[in-house]
């Protein structure tokens, strides 16, 4: 006669199942942690490697106007990647090819040795996009979502919306590639873990907060990868 499980065992069954999924969980959270501290690392780090170039050759990276004197920054024929020390990071440089501060910035830091990657100094554009991970600007360590591969990437941007800070932001973290609670763990990492205040800020707080007319919080009960994280990095003489 087939004998089948006892209550008894059926319970230490489900409780060995419990126990293997809690830790499936626990591991897949304590993966996506470790990914957004690597994002926080990064953005410290080119902070830090920015102002420590400030210190040594009296000029932010990008906008330093005699960093061909230093290292070989030509563009491809077309002139020197040098800046025009006016304490933006934003200005055109070149024409053909097209280059500006904000891509010569990753290639002043590279001369420099505080990168291990050289990056080109110009404009790479290839399906609308200018910016590409590796070529132009560093890849940045962690993205997902639809936009994920497209726009896995740290670039120096300038936004209007936030008059009272640096212009300079040092990274736009990669468009809308983190969820809402993502942005508020590295936020509240780095700085006050309000989505509008402080050095750590979102692009857009309609799809980021919880409320447009008083984004004070982040909404974390979203799911969807709808947060571009922006880092003031102080980035001014």
């Amino acid at each position: 006669m087939k004998k089948g499980f006892t209550l008894v065992e059926l319970g230490i069954v489900l409780v060995v199942i419990g126990l293997l999924t809690g830790a499936v969980i626990v591991a897949q959270n304590l993966t996506e942690t470790a990914k957004l501290q690597s994002v926080i690392a990064q953005l410290l780090k080119y902070k830090d490697s920015a102002h420590q170039f400030k210190d040594k050759y009296g000029g932010w990276p990008g906008d330093m106007p005699n960093a061909s004197s230093f290292w070989d920054v030509d563009a491809s024929g077309s002139g020197t990647h040098d800046g025009n020390g006016d304490g933006d990071i934003r200005d055109a440089i070149a024409s053909t090819p097209a280059s500006d501060e904000r891509v010569v910035f990753w290639q002043h830091l590279s001369k420099a040795g505080y990168l291990a990657q050289d990056y080109t100094g110009t404009w790479y554009v290839e399906n609308g996009q200018f910016t590409h991970a590796g070529i132009n600007v560093p890849a940045m360590s962690y993205g997902k979502g639809p936009h994920a591969k497209l726009r896995n990437f740290i670039q120096i941007t300038w936004v209007t919306a936030y008059t009272a800070y640096s212009p300079n932001f040092l990274a736009m973290a990669s468009g809308f590639v983190f969820t809402a609670d993502d942005a508020r763990y590295i936020d509240y990492k780095i700085d006050d873990g309000k989505p509008i205040s402080g050095d750590v800020l979102v692009a857009s707080t309609s799809s980021c907060a919880t409320a447009t007319s008083n984004p004070s919080d982040y909404d974390i009960y979203s799911t969807t990868e709808q947060c571009a994280v922006l880092f003031n990095a102080h980035l001014e003489d």
